[in-house]
C-alpha cells in the first residue's frame, strides 16, 4: 500500500466514525423537530388499542375521545384512517360492509373504500405505527 492509498483509507475510515457517531444524533433531533411541528400544527399522535381486519376494504370504526374515526386497509394494503363525518352534510357515515363503501344517509354521498372513490371525499387523519402500535393524527385544536 503506498502513500496515498493509505490516506484515502483514513479519510475513509474517519468519514464512517463520524457518520456513525452523529447517526443517532441526527435520528434524535429529527424526531424532536417532527413533535414541534406537529404539536405547532395542533396533531396530537394518539395511541389506538383496535387494529382493522386485514381484508381490504373492510373497515373497523374506532373512537378517539368523542370522536370516530373509520380505519380500513385498501387494494394497496396502505392502512389508512377517516373521520366518520360526510363532507358534504356533516352526517354520520354507515359502514356498508358488503360493498366495502361508507354512505351518508343524509345526502346519500358514498365512499368505496377498495377502490378510494365515490361522491364523498372523507377527511383522511394520519396514521402511524410505530412499536407495533397504533396511532392516529389528531387534531386537538386548529392551528
Amino acid at each position: 500500500m503506498n502513500r496515498r492509498e493509505f490516506w484515502h483509507e483514513m479519510a475513509k475510515s474517519l468519514f464512517d466514525t463520524v457518520k456513525e457517531v452523529a447517526h443517532p444524533l441526527v435520528e434524535m433531533y429529527a424526531e424532536r423537530i417532527e413533535d414541534t411541528v406537529d404539536g405547532l400544527s395542533g396533531l396530537t399522535w394518539v395511541p389506538v388499542t383496535d387494529r382493522p381486519a386485514r381484508s381490504p376494504g373492510a373497515a373497523e370504526l374506532v373512537f378517539v375521545g368523542r370522536e370516530a374515526y373509520y380505519l380500513y386497509i385498501n387494494s394497496r394494503g396502505v392502512l389508512k384512517a377517516f373521520k366518520n363525518h360526510c363532507n358534504r352534510c356533516g352526517g354520520h357515515l354507515t359502514n356498508i360492509a358488503e360493498a366495502k363503501k361508507v354512505k351518508c344517509f343524509t345526502c346519500s354521498a358514498e365512499w368505496d373504500m377498495l377502490r378510494e372513490e365515490g361522491t364523498l371525499k372523507p377527511r383522511e387523519v394520519p396514521v402511524k405505527v410505530e412499536d407495533g402500535r397504533l396511532y392516529l393524527g389528531v387534531m386537538m385544536h386548529e392551528p
